[in-house]
């Protein structure tokens, strides 16, 4: 609230996925931030990347020493490149069809 970070538990209560309680009640005025994260089933999980090396690791949990990022070679599902990022893809890498690649102006797409 205003910059600072409550404390779970202490400063708010949120136990149902959509209500947060604040336990001292917020001003007209203070700004409220809520971050919420989702858990992800890293078995069942596609896309996202995946990590190979000297750890021979392969998959999201990849360790320090895996230094090689792989990527697909066919873009499957509709993307837009806003105009405010940047995006990287290592290639060649084509674009299936039916689907469609946007870069937006002002937003870059560099394929390695």
């Amino acid at each position: 609230m205003n910059g600072v970070k409550l404390v779970d538990g202490t400063d708010f209560t949120a136990t149902n996925g959509s209500t947060v309680v604040l336990t001292t009640g917020a001003a007209a005025s203070d700004i409220i931030d809520i971050v919420m994260f989702t858990a992800v089933d890293l078995s069942t999980a596609v896309g996202g990347g995946r990590y190979k090396g000297e750890r021979g690791t392969l998959g999201p949990a990849a360790a320090a020493g895996d230094i090689f990022r792989v990527h697909e070679q066919q873009l499957d599902t509709n993307v837009t490149i806003d105009a405010t990022e940047n995006a990287l893809a290592a290639g060649p890498l084509t674009v299936a069809s039916g689907v469609t690649l946007t870069v937006t102006s002002g937003g870059n797409l560099s394929i390695v």
